[in-house]
């Protein structure tokens, strides 16, 4: 889908499809489209699909940014690159 109607650079994306949230980010061509920041919702995700979209990511130049603190159900990826004045805990 991300292909087909967005441009090939996309500053945020955010992912809250109540279940499916993994297949469609393991779906995305993250060779293709350059996405700066992504939040995906955890809550449906089961112990070895977290472990394999945190891999997967982590191969494409993410790392966990943070995780919503209220509701504890978003984790926040950004890609690796040097950001000034922001402390990474």
């Amino acid at each position: 889908f991300i292909e087909n109607y967005v441009s090939n650079r996309i500053d945020y994306l955010s992912i809250d499809l109540e279940g499916i949230d993994y297949e469609i980010l393991m779906k995305i061509d993250l060779l293709k489209t350059s996405i700066e920041n992504i939040s995906i919702e955890h809550l449906h995700l089961n112990k070895s699909q977290k472990r394999k979209m945190i891999n997967h990511l982590n191969k494409h130049g993410y790392h966990i940014a943070g995780m919503d603190t209220i509701i504890k159900t978003l984790i926040f990826y950004l890609r690796k690159k040097k950001l000034y004045g922001i402390v990474y805990v």
